[in-house]
Formats: structure tokens, sequence, C-alpha cells
């Protein structure tokens, strides 16, 4: 009896050791997680979070903390937690600009993918499974374009990859490695016009615009996604006159998300410049082209109260 007793004590310390070692610890410091890392041999998850980043709250909540996360993160990685305003170094160094961001590195700090932005629990899981182990993540696609220089997607994969990081040199030199090998890539051309705009190049812009157009069979995507970028880049009239290009070629079509979306950022480039007059119009010629989108026209019209309110 003695001795069965003192059996299921030791079962149950074992099992009370081994839960508590299941508890993965969350560093505070890339310097931490580096030392772990090499101590487990083990890759590294670096959350960048702000405490003002709603996004970042639910993630922890609906994400972290469950064990499906838990049970996913304990076998390949250590797990880091960087407050990205009292981190300002960490965070430059890895060009972090929205949040909740996660950063997978190898064990020596090199990264291997990202992922930014909130999705509910076994997407966001699935995303980090797809950054840290499939071909085609960041590290994998350095690799492929040293390996196969003359292989047109993996250097329009790879420049896709430095462009989200907003490494625009890096972008445009495997941007224009994809144009070389083909010179019809309207999509590369499409992306160096967008980088071109970001960087204030507004005769390179159009240049891009222009090969991008001539290259594919549906020009008006490209008028639609340089207008996009626009407005994104602070150009507040070549945006509008985009959009009204778009909505004029589009004219006595049933209303779809792009339709509306150009009707939008019309509203907001005048917003923007405060010409709330303009703004109002905008609206009602919505309501007159496209009289069953009340939901988008109430959103347009709320903020254009705010604005009158201010006045």
């Amino acid at each position: 009896m003695r001795k069965t007793l003192f059996t299921l004590i030791i079962i149950t310390f074992i099992m009370s050791f081994n839960a508590v070692s299941a508890q993965q610890e969350w560093y505070h410091s890339l310097s931490e997680g580096l030392k772990a890392a090499n101590i487990e041999k083990k890759n590294i998850i670096v959350y960048f979070y702000t405490d003002w980043c709603g996004w970042c709250k639910r993630l922890s909540a609906e994400v972290f903390s469950t064990e499906q996360f838990k049970e996913f993160a304990s076998k390949d990685f250590v797990l880091v937690k960087i407050d990205a305003e009292d981190y300002r170094k960490t965070t430059k160094k890895y060009r972090i600009s929205g949040y909740p961001s996660i950063v997978i590195l190898d064990r020596y700090g090199r990264e291997i993918d990202r992922v930014v932005g909130y999705a509910p629990r076994d997407k966001y899981i699935e995303m980090l499974n797809q950054a840290a182990y499939s071909l085609d993540n960041f590290k994998n696609l350095k690799m492929f374009a040293q390996e196969k220089p003359e292989d047109r997607h993996i250097n329009f994969a790879l420049a896709e990859k430095y462009n989200e990081r907003k490494m625009y040199k890096e972008a445009k030199l495997f941007y224009t490695k994809a144009i070389n090998i083909d010179n019809t890539y309207w999509e590369a051309y499409l992306n160096l016009g967008n980088i071109a705009q970001f960087e204030n190049k507004p005769a390179a812009a159009e240049k891009f615009y222009r090969k991008a157009s001539e290259n594919t069979t549906h020009p008006e995507e490209v008028l639609y996604q340089a207008s996009i970028v626009s407005f994104n880049a602070g150009k507040n009239k070549r945006a509008a006159d985009g959009f009204r290009k778009y909505i004029e070629k589009h004219k006595g079509q049933k209303l779809n998300n792009k339709i509306e979306t150009c009707y939008y950022y019309i509203f907001l480039t005048y917003i923007k410049n405060k010409d709330l007059d303009t703004a109002s119009s905008v609206i009602e010629a919505f309501k007159k082209d496209y009289p069953s989108a009340e939901k988008t026209r109430e959103y347009m019209g709320n903020i254009l109260k705010k604005y009158q309110e201010k006045k």
C-alpha cells in the first residue's frame, strides 16, 4: 500500500513538473530571447506591440493565450514580446510600421518572415505556420533568388517581400531583374511606379505606369491601383483624377467594391483638403449613380458631419 502511494506521489510530481515546463515564458527583450534560442536551438517569435493598440490586445487574448497557440509555439520557438515604444531601436531595425506585428527570426536574429495584423486563432496560427515553414517565405526566397537568378517569379516574389518592408532599394532591384527576364511583366512595372510615387518621382511613376498599361489586357486595374497609391502618398489631385477616370470607364455598370472605393477615396481627398462643399457634392453624385449604396453614403455623411461641426 505504501509503495503504491509513493508511486502515485512521484507520478503526480512528474506531471505537475511537466505542466509547469509546458508554460512558455515570454521574454521582454530580444537579447534575452536570442540567448534562450541559442541554448535551446530554436527560432524566435518576436511580437511587436504597443499599449494603445486595440488589435494587439485582441491578439493576446484570443490567440496567444490559447492552448492551440502554445502547442504550436512550444515545438520550435522561443517567445519574445517587444513594446515598440520602449525598444525603438529594435523596432526600427526590423522596419516595423504597423501593429500588431510578428517577426520570425532564426537564433542568429535573421528574419525568416513576418505576419502583420490580426486574424482569428486558427487563421492566425496557419499564417504563422506559413511564415515559418513555407518555401516562399522571406528567408527561402532570398536563397532561391541566388540559386535561380533567371526565374522571373522568384525575383518578383522577393521584390514583393522587400516592398512590404519598405526596403525600396532592394525591391526595385528585384522588380527590375524580373523585368529584365520578361519585359512584359506588368505587375513589376506597376509596383515600380508605386515606389516612384512614394519617392516623389512623378515622371518615373508615369513611365512605369505607362509600361504596365501597355503590357496588360486590363489597363484600368493599373489606373485603380495607381490611384490608391497616389492617395496614400498624399497626391490628392492625382488620386482623385485617377478614380474619376476609373468610374468613367465603368459608367453604367453594376456597383462593385472598386467603384464604391473610388467614390469613397474621391470624397476623402476633399475632406483632407477641407473642401467640405465639394465632398458633399461627391456624396450626392454617388447617390444619383448608385442609390442602393446607402450604408457607404451614410458612413461618408457621418464623416462630413464631424468636419462640419468642427468648422
